[in-house]
């Protein structure tokens, strides 16, 4: 090859390079938005979780507790959203399907805690296992007189006449327990929600009408805040976080190399050694900083968020424009766990 076609050969690569995007980006599904009531450990992300009914107590078939519709319609909403939660949060693998199994209750109040050995038959060594130990709800009516005024479009009182106002609240208590992979009880909570609508009417009789009227629409919104309620107190809710990294560069061919193994391999483990190679040989500050930036987005990619940190506090020592924002949004999301 004869040193023109060498010329150009350089030249067409430099052009090449110039004209894509010195960034590039990538979606990560780990940012965390909020941290359960129970304390669960992180190394339980995408175990299976299994939940399991225990809300029917085999010693009383007959109660009204377990023959009232209500209280049906409030549970199958309840489990109906909290399958719905644990699927978007993604925090753990789940089937959707609930186990029912009965239990033995005395005077009505939750059940006994599962053995170590039955609570292992469904943990297996590598579950965790959800149980909704009992469902109880109650509902109040209130009225209170007021006046409703009406006025014209200067705000002078046209009439005025007596209302009553009608007040439905209905409250709901869940008992939940949460057992570790091997069968040991992590912890047991009591949650307690509310939900309540009002109407307004001429006279109590048909504002008693239209707070029944509006019955099924408050059992399911009863049974949706309960299920989002235990969701959110067994697993965490992520979204995806969208992270810009440094794809290509004129004066550092190594970030070429790299970007180039993730487009057409997807091997972000292989790019991760290259920019590896740079913080370790490169005499650019900068370039370092950018090569420390780019390992840090992919330990936050695998679940390594002490390692993602570490990463980010090299680039901002080397470099504080390059390190210092992703550094500063790391620890406000991972940095006190």
């Amino acid at each position: 090859m004869n040193n023109k076609v060498i010329f150009y050969y350089l030249l067409f690569t430099f052009f090449a390079v110039s004209c894509k995007s010195p960034f590039d980006s990538i979606a990560i599904k780990t940012g965390k938005t909020s941290k359960t009531l129970i304390n669960v450990p992180t190394d339980f992300k995408q175990k299976e979780l299994i939940i399991i009914d225990r809300i029917d107590c085999v010693n009383e078939p007959f109660s009204k507790d377990n023959n009232d519709l209500t209280k049906v319609k409030i549970t199958s909403n309840v489990f109906e959203y909290l399958n719905k939660e644990i699927e978007e949060r993604g925090f753990y693998k789940h089937d959707q399907e609930v186990m029912k199994l009965n239990s033995v209750c005395a005077n009505r109040s939750s059940p006994e805690s599962l053995d170590g050995n039955e609570a292992l038959k469904y943990t297996n060594n590598k579950n965790v296992l959800l149980t909704v130990e009992n469902i109880v709800y109650s509902e109040k009516d209130n009225f209170r007189q007021d006046v409703e005024s009406t006025y014209d479009k200067n705000k002078v009182l046209i009439k005025e006449r007596n209302v009553i106002i009608g007040e439905k609240i209905f409250t709901a208590q869940a008992s939940i327990k949460v057992y570790d992979t091997l069968g040991k009880l992590m912890d047991s909570i009591v949650l307690e929600e509310e939900y309540s609508y009002e109407v307004k009417e001429s006279n109590k009789l048909t504002a008693q009408m239209s707070l029944k009227k509006g019955r099924d629409l408050a059992m399911t919104n009863i049974g949706k805040i309960v299920g989002f309620k235990i969701a959110e107190s067994v697993s965490p809710y992520y979204i995806d976080v969208v992270r810009y990294y440094y794809a290509y560069s004129r004066s550092n061919s190594s970030f070429n190399v790299a970007q180039d193994i993730i487009i057409d391999e997807e091997d972000w483990l292989s790019a991760s050694f290259v920019w590896t190679e740079i913080t370790e040989r490169s005499d650019d500050e900068v370039e370092r900083a950018k090569a420390y930036f780019n390992r840090g987005v992919y330990h936050e990619k695998i679940g390594e968020f002490e390692l993602a940190i570490k990463m980010l506090e090299e680039s901002k020592a080397l470099n504080e424009k390059v390190g210092g924002e992703y550094l500063e949004d790391l620890k406000g999301r991972y940095g006190e766990e």
